[in-house]
């Protein structure tokens, strides 16, 4: 027998390897797939403001710094474990 037949050589009642294989894996992806995110929810969100850059810098970035980029944001994500500060 070479390695193609015997990796189809029934087991039991007339299922292969292959064919057990990629049913364990389908299950997985299927247990897997229902099931909601771990992560931590937002539990408050913050925006920095024009007063924020002048107050805190170190924090926030230099307020020139921020006038060149009108549209952009630094945002400020509170968690039970965390501050995300993104930027």
């Amino acid at each position: 027998m070479d390695a193609q037949s015997q990796s189809e050589h029934p087991i039991g009642k007339g299922i292969s390897r292959r064919t057990l294989a990629q049913v364990l894996a389908a299950g997985a992806v299927a247990a897997t797939a229902g099931t909601p995110a771990f992560a931590q929810q937002t539990s408050s969100m913050s925006e920095a403001s024009p007063q924020d850059y002048v107050r805190d810098p170190t924090r926030w970035g230099s307020p020139e710094v921020a006038a060149l980029f009108p549209g952009f944001k630094h945002l400020d994500m509170r968690t039970k474990g965390a501050v995300i500060r993104v930027r």
